[in-house]
C-alpha cells in the first residue's frame, strides 16, 4: 500500500489536472475522457464511473499502483463505506486511494459486473490459462482480444495454491484487479481445479469460483483394466447385490447411442454393454462415481442456488477411458441428477507438462471423435487437459471439436517467465536453473514426466547466450515447469524473481500475448 506521504506527493501532483477540478466541481462525469495530464495518473482503460462515483487504476508510484475512488453527495458513505483506504476531502467530495487487496477487490465486484466471473457456456470454446504467479493474467488479456473463446483466467488446483503459498481469494483477487486495470469487459471464467475434497471446493465457492472441477482419480481402481475376464466376474460378484442388480437393470440389453459424431471414422454409433464389461465398468468407476455425485450434491448446497460449471476429471489415471468407461459414468451420473458442464477423460497417448502430445495422431483423433460425440450428444462438452503446448493435437480438436470443447492450460504461461528472466537476467535465471536442476529429482513425486536430468546441461556448463535454449528442451522444459513450488519457497529467490517480473512485465505480457495466441491460432480459434 502506498505510504500516506506517497499518498500526499501524488494529491499534489494530481490536483494540477483538469479532471481532479472536474470532480471537485461536481461536473457530470458520465462522459468523461482523460486528457493528457490526466492519464500519467490512471490506466485510462480502467476508469469507470457508476452513480457519480469514479474507480480507476491510480499510478501512484514507481511499480505501486492504488485504487482511486472519488465521489460526493448521498453516494459518500454508501460506496466508501465498503473501501479501507486513505481519504483526501475538499469541496464536500472524498477521494480514497486503496490498497489493491483481496478485500478491496471483492467490494469492486459489487460495483462493477464485469470483475466478476460469469457462469460458461456449454456452446462455445473455452480455455483455462492458470496464473501461478498472480502477474500473468494481464497478457492472457491480450492473448483472446478478439478471439471467438471464453477465457478462465482465474484457474488453480489445491497442488498450485500449495506450492505457491496462495489461496482461491488471493488467485480471484489477482485476476480481478487485472481484468479491472485493462477495461476487459467479455465473459471470463473462475475454475477450482482438480479439487478433491469439501474444504477445498467451499474455499474456491467462497471465492467467487463459478467452476469446480472435480478429481475423483483416488477413486478409479485402474488395476482392474489389465485383469482376466474370469477375476472381473469373481471380483463383481463380491460388490453388493442392490448395485449389482441397479446397474444390470440400467446397462444390460439395452444400446447406448454414441452420437452422430461418433460414426466419423466408426462403422458403428451404438455399444452394448455385455456382463464382463459392466463389472469392469463397476469395478474400475463405481466408487468414483459414487465420489462425483457426492461432491456435485455438496457443489450445489455450497453454492445457495447460485450457477456452477461442474467438471468431472477422470484424466489423472494411467489409463484410457473407455467408450464403456465414458457411457457409464455419464449415465449414472445423470440418473442422480448430476448436470455436467464439461468431462475430461483420459485419452490415448501421452500428455506430459510442458512439451508436445506424444503418440499417434490416427488414434487420438479416433478416440477424440467418439469421446467428444457422446459428451455432444448428452449435452455437455469435453475437456482436454494438460493443454500446455500439445500443438501436434491442436489442429485435431479444432477440426473434430468444432466450437465445443474445454482446454486448459497452465504451467506454460509460467514458463514465458522464465524465458523473459533468461533473455533480460541470465545471471538471476541461472540460480533458478540451479534449484531447478538440483530439486528435480524430490519435484517429480507430484508430476508424472519422462524427464531424465541425465540428459540435461549442467547450470555451469552453459554460457549466458545459451540459457534461453533451455525453454526450447522438452528435457529442461520439463525439469522447469514442475520445479516452480522449490523455486517460490525460497523466499530470497521469490522475492528477487518478483522485483525482477515487474521490471520485466510488459515484456512478459508480450510473450503470453504471443505464446497463448499460438495455442489459439493452432486450435483455429480466430
Amino acid at each position: 500500500m502506498p505510504g500516506n506521504k506517497l499518498f500526499e506527493n501524488w494529491i499534489v501532483r494530481f490536483r494540477s489536472s483538469r479532471l481532479f477540478n472536474r470532480i471537485l466541481s461536481g461536473a457530470e462525469l458520465s462522459g468523461l475522457m482523460l486528457d493528457e495530464s490526466s492519464r500519467k495518473f490512471f490506466y485510462p482503460e480502467s476508469m469507470e464511473i457508476v452513480n457519480k462515483t469514479v474507480f480507476a487504476v491510480a499510478k501512484v508510484g514507481e511499480d505501486e499502483e492504488a485504487l482511486f475512488i472519488a465521489c460526493g453527495g448521498e453516494n459518500r458513505k454508501h460506496v466508501m463505506g465498503h473501501f479501507s483506504g486513505l481519504e483526501y476531502r475538499e469541496n464536500g467530495i472524498i477521494i480514497k486511494m486503496c490498497e489493491l487487496s483481496e478485500e478491496n477487490a471483492f467490494s469492486l465486484q459489487k460495483y462493477l459486473i464485469h470483475t466478476r466471473p460469469s457462469i460458461l457456456p456449454i456452446d462455445g470454446v473455452t480455455v483455462g490459462v492458470g496464473d501461478r504467479l498472480g502477474i500473468a493474467t494481464q497478457g492472457h488479456i491480450r492473448s483472446f482480444a478478439n478471439r471467438n473463446a471464453i477465457p478462465v483466467f482465474a484457474q488453480q488446483s489445491v497442488r498450485e495454491l500449495m506450492f505457491t503459498n496462495r489461496s482461491f481469494s488471493r488467485v480471484m483477487s489477482d485476476v480481478i484487479w487485472a481484468v479491472f486495470r485493462s477495461g476487459y469487459k467479455m465473459l471470463w471464467g473462475a475454475d477450482g481445479d482438480h479439487l478433491k475434497d469439501e474444504n477445498w471446493m467451499k474455499k474456491a465457492i467462497e471465492a467467487g469460483f463459478r467452476m469446480i472441477t472435480a478429481d475423483v482419480s483416488d477413486f478409479i481402481r485402474d488395476e482392474y483394466y489389465l485383469k482376466s475376464d474370469s477375476s472381473i466376474l469373481s471380483e463383481y460378484d463380491t460388490l453388493d447385490n442392490r448395485y449389482r442388480k441397479d446397474i444390470e437393470g440400467i446397462f444390460l440389453n439395452r444400446e447406448f447411442f454414441l452420437g452422430e459424431g461418433a460414426s466419423g471414422h466408426e462403422k458403428i454409433n451404438k455399444i452394448n454393454f455385455d456382463r464382463i464389461q459392466l463389472a469392469r465398468c463397476a469395478l474400475i468407476y463405481g466408487k468414483a462415481v459414487e465420489k462425483a455425485i457426492l461432491m456435485y450434491r455438496r457443489v450445489i448446497d455450497m453454492a445457495g442456488g447460485n450457477d456452477i460449471n461442474f467438471e468431472l476429471s477422470v484424466d489423472e489415471v494411467s489409463i484410457p477411458t473407455t467408450v464403456y468407461d465414458h457411457i457409464f459414468i455419464s449415465e449414472l451420473l445423470d440418473i442422480n441428477g448430476v448436470r455436467l458442464f464439461s468431462m475430461a477423460p483420459r485419452f490415448s497417448g501421452s500428455f506430459q507438462k510442458g512439451i508436445d502430445y506424444e503418440g499417434k495422431l490416427a488414434e487420438f483423433e479416433r478416440d477424440l471423435r467418439i469421446q467428444n460425440s457422446i459428451a455432444v450428444d448428452r449435452g455437455y462438452k469435453i475437456s482436454i487437459h494438460s493443454g500446455s503446448d500439445k500443438f501436434k493435437i491442436f489442429p485435431i480438436i479444432g477440426k473434430v471439436c468444432g466450437g465445443r470443447f474445454h482446454l486448459k492450460t497452465s504451467g506454460t504461461s509460467w514458463l514465458e517467465s522464465l524465458r523473459v528472466l533468461a533473455k533480460e537476467e541470465p545471471l538471476f535465471f541461472r540460480k533458478l536453473y540451479r534449484v531447478s536442476f538440483d530439486r528435480f529429482e524430490f519435484a517429480k513425486k507430484y508430476y508424472h514426466v519422462k524427464a531424465d536430468k541425465g540428459n540435461a546441461p549442467h547450470p555451469d556448463s552453459l554460457r549466458d547466450d545459451e540459457l534461453e535454449r533451455l525453454l526450447n528442451n522438452s528435457v529442461t522444459r520439463q525439469i522447469l515447469h514442475i520445479t516452480y513450488g522449490e523455486i517460490l519457497k525460497n523466499d530470497g529467490l521469490k522475492e528477487e524473481f518478483f522485483s525482477l517480473m515487474r521490471k520485466h512485465r510488459e515484456l512478459y505480457w508480450e510473450y503470453l500475448e504471443k505464446h497463448i495466441g499460438s495455442h489459439l491460432d493452432a486450435l483455429g480459434v480466430g
